[in-house]
Parts: C-alpha cells; sequence; structure tokens
C-alpha cells in the first residue's frame, strides 16, 4: 500500500511517496491513461449489460402440426378402379357371294304378261350374313327381296315378278347387296335382257 507524508525542505512541504517503485509517481501519465482504461471499461460493461437486459431473447414459438394434412398424407390411396375386360372381338371372316345364273319366264313375254325373274346365289367362302337383293327393270327398282344367310358353298334362289307394260326391249338387273367382310363384289350383279312382244 503507498503511504504519501508531507516534509518540509527548504521550508516547502512536498508529498513523498514512500514507495520508491511507485509508477504513478514516476509517470503522471501513465495514470492518466490507466484511470482512461478504467472508465472506458466500466462504460463498456454497463452498456452491454444494458443491452441485455432491455432486449430479451424471443420466446420459441412451438410448431403446429396440421392435423387435416397429417391424416391426408398418412391415408391411403383409394385403390384403381378395375375395368371389366373387354370382350374378344368375333373373328370376321371374308363370305364370297356370287351370282350363279338370272333367268325370266316367260322368256318372250306379250304386253300384260306376269314376267318372274329367277335369281341363283350361291357363297363360295366362309359363311355369309342375310342380306338383300334388288331387282331393277330399265334402271327402275321394281323389288327388293331378302336373300337368307349361307353357309360356305351353300346356295339360295330368290324371285321377283313384274308386269310387261308394253312390247319392246328390256334390261334387267339383280342386285346382291355385298355383307361384311366381303371382298370381290363384281359378281353381286346379274344382267339379262329380253324382248316383249305385242
Amino acid at each position: 500500500m503507498r503511504q504519501h507524508n508531507k516534509t518540509d525542505i527548504n521550508g516547502e512541504k512536498y508529498d513523498i511517496c514512500m514507495a520508491t517503485e511507485c509508477k504513478l509517481c514516476k509517470n503522471p501519465k501513465f495514470a492518466v491513461v490507466l484511470i482512461i482504461a478504467v472508465v472506458l471499461i466500466m462504460v463498456f460493461y454497463f452498456s452491454t449489460t444494458q443491452k441485455q437486459v432491455t432486449a430479451p431473447a424471443a420466446p420459441e414459438v412451438p410448431e403446429i402440426a396440421a392435423p387435416e394434412a397429417e391424416q391426408a398424407a398418412e391415408a391411403p390411396a383409394p385403390p384403381e378402379e378395375q375395368q371389366p375386360a373387354a370382350a374378344p372381338e368375333a373373328a370376321v371372316g371374308h363370305p364370297q357371294l356370287k351370282i350363279i345364273s338370272l333367268v325370266n319366264r316367260p322368256t318372250s313375254p306379250k304386253t300384260g304378261d306376269v314376267v318372274t325373274f329367277t335369281l341363283t346365289v350361291k357363297n363360295t367362302a366362309d359363311d355369309a350374313p342375310a342380306t338383300t337383293v334388288e331387282f331393277v327393270v330399265n334402271g327402275a327398282s321394281i323389288a327388293t327381296v331378302p336373300l337368307e344367310a349361307l353357309t360356305r358353298n351353300a346356295g339360295a334362289v330368290v324371285k321377283a315378278t313384274w308386269t310387261a307394260p308394253g312390247k319392246g326391249n328390256y334390261a334387267v338387273t339383280a342386285n346382291v347387296k355385298p355383307v361384311p367382310g366381303e371382298v370381290a363384289i363384281d359378281d353381286n350383279i346379274g344382267k339379262i335382257t329380253f324382248t316383249v312382244f305385242s
């Protein structure tokens, strides 16, 4: 501990530090610097403490789980609707209807006679469904008659009647309507000509 005593030298009093190693007594500037440093340290300490008191840490906000979202995520996906298997398509064959003959009776009719046209049809390929036959005289349709379904190599005969209106030449056409799967249809048409006498 420093002790300063006053003594008289030539009638004047001076402070004499009893500690010969006292730096404050030997160097007054050092004492001023030390005091300033202490003051700065205290100011910094108090300012830091005040910030910690006035700015408390923000409280943690707990996360709130969305129950609906969690339930939606956990819910199993609905099973996919199974479409009924499509029924296999029936194989389409290739029937072939062919006109064998077309004739008229009487062969030489007179005006007013009833003429009968007879058509013979044969199926030369796969089974053919039922269809129709149209009879046309000089471009005018006179009858459409049904043609039954035909199995392979089966044949059928269809007929139509017509009354001769007057003398002259007449052209008759018989058209067999093509069936599904039929490719060649040129032989579905039969033609004849005849003369009506007075």
